[in-house]
C-alpha cells in the first residue's frame, strides 16, 4: 500500500511537471511567433520605403516632363507676343532691323521639341496576388508540437525512496540568440 501511495505521488507530480513544460513551451510559442511578427514587420516598411522611392522617381520624371511642356509654352507665348507686338507698332522702317531678330528666334523656337505623342506614364503596382495564400501554407507548416517518452523505474527502500524528487528542464532561447537554463524542481515528503 505504501509503494501505491509513492506512485501516485509521483504521477501526481508528473502531472504538475507537464503543466510546467505547457507553460515554458506556450512562451517559446510566444515568443517565436513574436519574432516573426517582428521580421513581418520589417519587411512591412522595406516595403513602404521602396514604394516612397519609386513614387518620387516617378513624380520626378514626370515633373520633368511637365517642366519641358511649360517651357515650350512659355517660348511659344513669347514668341507669338514679340511677333505681334513688332508687326503692330513698327513701321516697315523699323521691322527690317527686327527681321533678324525674328528669324532667330522662330529658328530656336523649331530647335524646341518635345514628344508630342507618348506620355509615357508608370504607375506603381503592390504584386500580393499569392501573398496571403502562399504565407497562410508556410503558416501551416511553421514549428510543430511534439512528445519525448521517458520511462522511469520506481526505486524503493525500506521507509525512502530515491525519487522523492521530480524536475522538470527549462531550455529556453530569448531574443538575440542567447539561452536560459534552469531547473524547476518540485519536492513531496513521503514520510507524512
Amino acid at each position: 500500500m505504501a509503494s501505491a501511495k509513492i506512485i501516485l505521488q509521483q504521477t501526481e507530480q508528473e502531472l504538475l511537471n507537464i503543466d510546467i513544460k505547457e507553460l515554458e513551451i506556450e512562451k517559446d510559442i510566444d515568443d517565436a511567433f513574436d519574432g516573426c511578427q517582428k521580421i513581418l514587420n520589417k519587411r512591412r516598411q522595406q516595403l513602404k520605403d521602396r514604394l516612397a522611392i519609386v513614387c518620387e522617381q516617378k513624380k520626378s520624371n514626370i515633373q520633368c516632363h511637365v517642366e519641358t511642356i511649360e517651357n515650350y509654352l512659355d517660348s511659344a507665348v513669347n514668341a507669338k507676343d514679340f511677333s505681334l507686338h513688332v508687326l503692330n507698332h513698327t513701321d516697315p522702317t523699323e521691322f527690317v532691323p527686327l527681321h533678324t531678330t525674328l528669324l532667330q528666334r522662330l529658328k530656336l523656337m523649331s530647335t524646341h521639341k518635345f514628344d508630342r505623342q507618348v506620355l509615357k506614364i508608370e504607375s506603381p503596382k503592390f504584386e500580393n496576388e499569392k501573398l496571403e495564400k502562399d504565407f497562410e501554407q508556410y503558416c501551416g507548416l511553421m514549428g510543430e508540437i511534439s512528445t519525448t517518452s521517458q520511462q522511469k523505474r520506481l526505486a524503493i527502500s525500506r521507509g525512502s525512496t530515491h525519487i522523492g524528487i521530480s524536475s522538470a528542464s527549462t531550455v529556453r532561447k530569448l531574443p538575440g540568440g542567447e539561452k536560459r537554463i534552469g531547473d524547476v524542481s518540485c519536492m513531496f515528503d513521503l514520510c507524512r
